[in-house]
């Protein structure tokens, strides 16, 4: 694969990642939780007190070493690409959370209005993972 296609697929990722961390932040302030990739962050950070985003990042980036453990000698160096992603994934939800947070959500239709922004924001993201 040439430099150009490696750049390319890390634009798209990264572009994933934001997209999947303003659906973590929608689907926090609508009071849903958190997606399924971010639960143990979201756990952590209501035990811990730390923001949302720090703890996705920790838990993402300790996962990976799990991973690179597992893998031994077949983990390969493109996969530290992980760490990077998992920072723009953590730091988005916490800006994005920091920036919605105003956003009225107590009443159902509320929620239920942040819950379609996360699962549209978390459909676009995948798509570009």
């Amino acid at each position: 694969m040439s430099k150009t296609e490696y750049r390319r697929r890390f634009i798209m990722m990264a572009a994933g990642a934001v997209l999947s961390g303003i659906s973590l932040a929608f689907g926090r302030n609508g009071a849903i939780g958190g997606v399924t990739t971010a639960s143990a962050g979201v756990v952590l950070s209501l035990k811990t007190g730390l923001t949302t985003g720090t703890c996705v990042i920790f838990t993402s980036i300790a996962l990976m070493l799990l991973q690179a453990v597992i893998l031994g000698r077949r983990f390969k160096p493109i996969q530290l690409w992980q760490a990077g992603l998992a920072v723009i994934y953590g730091v988005t939800s916490d800006l994005f959370f920091l920036a919605i947070r105003q956003i009225p959500s107590e009443t159902y239709p509320q929620k239920l209005l942040m819950v379609l922004g996360s699962l549209m924001f978390s459909v676009f993201g995948k798509d570009a993972l």
